[in-house]
């Protein structure tokens, strides 16, 4: 499951009362100190109220087994609590763990259920996870046109692995009308943010030519990028055969120029 970023806990805050906003703060603070023990005494009252960003975070420490023990049964319990609050990010984390048979017994039903709920809110995790389940047909009867609409409207939010996918949806023309020059853009958006499987699946349009004009430089470029962020190297090192010195040296001078990669 996608672990909450500590930087969000502080606009998470605002869905608190005022003199909640303070304490979930310190917390963050906390978190980012490596004080997990500490942070877990800050929010336990909170969440103990009725504070859905505290339940939410206790529902974090639990899962990941920060200042408490591992426990997705007691994750379950909190998010729980936050999601029938209505709290968005809560309720998506609640389906992953009906997706995930973690803490609970795998109902991908529920998990569409709280997803939705989180997706209809707008939250972009939720529309994420929502647009996957009927993308793929992962534990509902595929509908790729809805799939594709949900992780369309998390990768209009910035979502890098639904813009991955949805960059997917127009390669295979699947829940869209093919379009490889949509394909690039999306994954162009999402390989931007450092995502390995979008800067490989960027990689590969280039070397083909599918919706840019074939450029083995820029594949060998985003298939380097990619092994960057943990993918494996074959394909970089089957296109840097390819290369002749010239371009090597133009490949070098791209990565080197780090983020200020043309556009095509």
């Amino acid at each position: 499951m996608k672990k909450l970023p500590l930087i969000s806990i502080l606009s998470l805050a605002l869905v608190g009362a005022s003199a909640d906003a303070g304490t979930l703060d310190e917390a963050a603070d906390a978190l980012r100190a490596g004080e997990a023990s500490r942070a877990l005494e800050l929010v336990r009252p909170l969440a103990a109220r009725g504070n859905p960003a505290a339940q939410l975070l206790l529902g974090d420490l639990h899962h990941d087994g920060a200042g408490v023990p591992q426990s997705y049964v007691e994750a379950g319990a909190w998010y729980r609590r936050a999601a029938k609050r209505g709290f968005a990010p809560a309720q998506t984390r609640l389906g992953s763990l009906y997706a995930e048979a973690k803490g609970l017994p795998q109902d991908f039903s529920q998990a569409e259920v709280w997803y939705r709920r989180a997706a209809l809110q707008g939250e972009a995790e939720g529309q994420y996870r929502l647009g996957r389940l009927y993308f793929y047909g992962i534990g509902v009867e595929a509908d790729p046109v809805e799939g594709a609409t949900w992780l369309r409207r998390a990768s209009e939010q910035g979502h890098p692995k639904a813009q991955g996918d949805l960059g997917i949806a127009y390669t295979v023309g699947t829940g869209v009308e093919r379009d490889d020059g949509e394909a690039v853009r999306w994954f162009r958006r999402a390989a931007e943010q450092g995502d390995a499987f979008a800067q490989s699946q960027l990689g590969r349009m280039y070397y083909n030519g599918n919706g840019v004009p074939r450029d083995a430089v820029m594949a060998y470029v985003w298939f380097d990028r990619a092994v960057s962020n943990g993918d494996d190297g074959a394909k970089r090192d089957s296109v840097a055969r390819e290369l002749t010195p010239v371009q090597r040296a133009r490949a070098r001078r791209l990565l080197e120029a780090g983020s200020a990669l043309p556009a095509p």
